[in-house]
């Protein structure tokens, strides 16, 4: 990505960036989307729906159903970099219904429709789960399975003052800190209830989980979703977001960010205030009542 701030040179110069794909990888996605359009024809046949969901993409095939086409995706992060730098969201996702995973205070953008039911959590982490419970932390890596972990946690292990108990999740290496503790990839919540700062990409259900739990976030983006979700946060005053690349970062500087959250009474009170709005949502049962509501057939 180019620089982070965010004035608009900084924003039309990452969207830029962001269509500069090589000729081979646009061949493998048209083979890619060959196979999704028939796919999703082979299922509309199928099934004969009473309406589609889809997650943010949407094949000609679906656009041309007749039945109602509903959008599940957060507006905090792709689609608000769009809306401010183009004028408008990226297709699908300004048209028909938008079903959003999050609450209007966080995704803020009261000014527009869409249909907010709380936050999702990926119950599929429950089936990796691993039988060693987690212990305290200061602080908690979680980088997921397609970040950088492989680089950025070893980092951090190794410039994180030795006072701070690390843990982290997933498959990294901890080496030179025989202190902390890695547990294989599972739920969030355990590790949540344990620790005081969770350092993460800033995906938007780390993001919601680590808020649900009230816990502050500092965010190290590596695509233009995750930048624009973690300049919200840090607007919010729910956590900071790492301006420069890792190299870049002097390690008095991080831990300055993260003293910051812990000793800051202004950052756990908006951080109780969110959990207690997002507690309040029903999550996947509001987003089952919210499309009822919209089906023409309710």
């Amino acid at each position: 990505m180019a620089s982070l701030g965010e004035g608009g040179a900084a924003d039309q110069e990452n969207l830029a960036r962001s269509g500069q794909t090589p000729r081979r990888e646009w061949a493998r996605r048209n083979e890619r989307l060959k196979a999704m359009l028939a796919r999703d024809a082979e299922i509309l046949a199928a099934e004969q729906p009473d309406a589609i969901v889809v997650d943010g993409r949407a094949t000609p095939v679906l656009l041309k159903a007749r039945q109602p086409l509903f959008h599940l995706a957060n507006w905090l992060g792709y689609a608000s970099f769009m809306q401010r730098v183009r004028g408008a969201p990226p297709f699908p996702l300004g048209e028909g219904q938008l079903l959003i995973p999050g609450v209007e205070a966080i995704e803020g953008r009261a000014d527009r429709p869409g249909m907010f039911f709380g936050p999702m959590v990926w119950a599929g982490w429950t089936r990796l789960s691993s039988a060693s419970p987690p212990g305290p932390s200061d602080i908690l890596l979680s980088f997921g399975s397609t970040g950088e972990a492989g680089r950025l946690a070893p980092w951090l292990a190794r410039n994180l003052p030795g006072r701070y108990r690390v843990s982290a999740l997933g498959a990294v290496s901890l080496e030179g800190r025989p202190d902390a503790a890695v547990f294989p990839a599972g739920p969030l919540a355990p590790h949540l209830a344990l620790t005081r700062v969770v350092l993460c990409h800033g995906g938007h259900g780390t993001v919601m989980e680590s808020l649900l739990n009230g816990r502050p976030l500092i965010v190290f983006p590596r695509n233009i979703e995750q930048l624009e979700i973690g300049r919200r946060i840090q607007r919010l005053g729910l956590g900071r977001l790492v301006d420069r690349p890792r190299n870049e970062l002097e390690p008095a500087r991080l831990e300055a960010m993260i003293e910051s959250l812990v000793a800051d009474p202004r950052v756990h009170a908006e951080l109780a205030r969110v959990s207690a709005l997002l507690r309040a949502q029903s999550g996947a049962a509001g987003a089952a009542a919210a499309l009822r509501e919209a089906l023409p057939s309710a």
